[in-house]
């Protein structure tokens, strides 16, 4: 049975082990599974105390922050921006490709020697051969 309940927004949440974590004033309460919830959302939360740990017996997304409610607003009605959507794909299989090659040689980023390069130069060139590739595709569909 639930000790107390609390209202709050989350402030950071966390995957564990065996479940997740979520942070609400400074607090961290813990429950298995996956988290239901994201960092901004407004939340009630029913747990049991048990020594240091606050577990959660039920968490209700109550709503969302002024924050989350004015991004999502600034960006409705915005046209899709192609160029950027291919920037961003490129950077993201940029850094997937780097972060890749990393733990295959199983080295860390302070050990890898690149001579001139620097770990940015060296992903920032992959980023460009991704656009050209994700371009070329689009152009041949």
């Amino acid at each position: 049975m639930a000790d107390n309940t609390i209202k709050g927004i989350v402030e950071r949440t966390s995957k564990t082990k065996n479940g997740y974590g979520v942070m609400i004033d400074g607090h961290w309460y813990n429950d298995f599974g996956n988290c239901p919830v994201k960092e901004g959302d407004e939340v009630e939360v029913s747990f049991a105390t048990k020594g240091d740990w606050r577990n959660i017996e039920e968490i209700k997304k109550i709503g969302e922050t002024q924050k989350i409610i004015a991004e999502k607003k600034a960006y409705e009605g915005k046209p899709f921006n192609e160029e950027l959507s291919i920037k961003m794909a490129a950077r993201r299989n940029a850094l997937s490709y780097v972060h890749n090659k990393l733990l295959a040689a199983q080295l860390q980023i302070e050990e890898f020697d690149l001579g001139k390069l620097t770990l940015k130069d060296y992903t920032d060139a992959i980023e460009k051969r991704e656009i050209e590739k994700i371009k070329n595709e689009k152009e041949n569909n």
